[in-house]
């Protein structure tokens, strides 16, 4: 008889601490609300990345958790331009069209991207690193101002070679480092990286 009192405790217990988590889990949902199905990345990819099969997963995802940028219903053959973490829902403002590759769909948007040369005075760069871009003049061409002074500020190194480094620039810079190249030494100097903006 005491066996069977206490299995019927147990079984009320259990039941009990059941249905409890569930009432937790509804009251969760009703919090977060409606969830959707959103493409995120299984592993961090780098950009210029073409995405394939191995790198998305779909995952339920609350929609008031999600990027303002729509979701990407199918990235598989698009290229990531920017670079993304594992788990990282993926968005329209992530991924470039479809079929474009190579260092086009790793330019920010509002931007430009030109080669400079690389000078002995150039740091270590990989592609991801931020620079400023400085321009020196000579005396006589600068008057009475200073001879060196940026002309691109935080541009995004897309490509390294043993002789120039491509850089995404705004759009708005892109004249003034078009005007130094040709009429100035440019500089390339390394600064701290920007902190990604996970609401893209």
């Amino acid at each position: 008889m005491f066996f069977w009192l206490l299995a019927a405790v147990v079984a009320g217990s259990t039941g009990a601490f059941v249905a409890g988590l569930v009432s937790t889990a509804q009251a969760r949902a009703r919090a977060w609300g409606d969830a959707a199905t959103v493409l995120v990345t299984t592993r961090a990819v780098e950009a210029g990345h073409v995405l394939g099969p191995g790198d998305l997963v779909e995952r339920e995802v609350p929609v008031a958790l999600l990027p303002d940028s729509p979701a990407v219903l199918d990235a598989g053959g698009r290229a990531a331009v920017v670079a993304m973490v594992g788990g990282e829902v993926v968005t329209e403002a992530k991924v470039a069209p479809w079929g474009a590759k190579g260092l086009g769909p790793r330019v920010p948007k509002s931007s430009r991207a030109l080669a400079v040369p690389l000078g002995p005075a150039a740091p270590p760069l990989s592609p991801g690193d931020r620079v400023d871009l400085l321009a020196t003049f000579a005396p006589e061409d600068a008057g009475d101002g200073d001879p060196t002074f940026p002309v691109a500020r935080a541009g995004l190194v897309l490509a390294v070679d043993d002789e120039s480094v491509t850089v995404a620039v705004r759009a708005t810079e892109a004249p003034r480092v078009a005007f130094a190249l040709a009429r100035a030494v440019v500089t390339v100097a390394l600064t701290r990286p920007e902190i990604p903006n996970s609401r893209q």
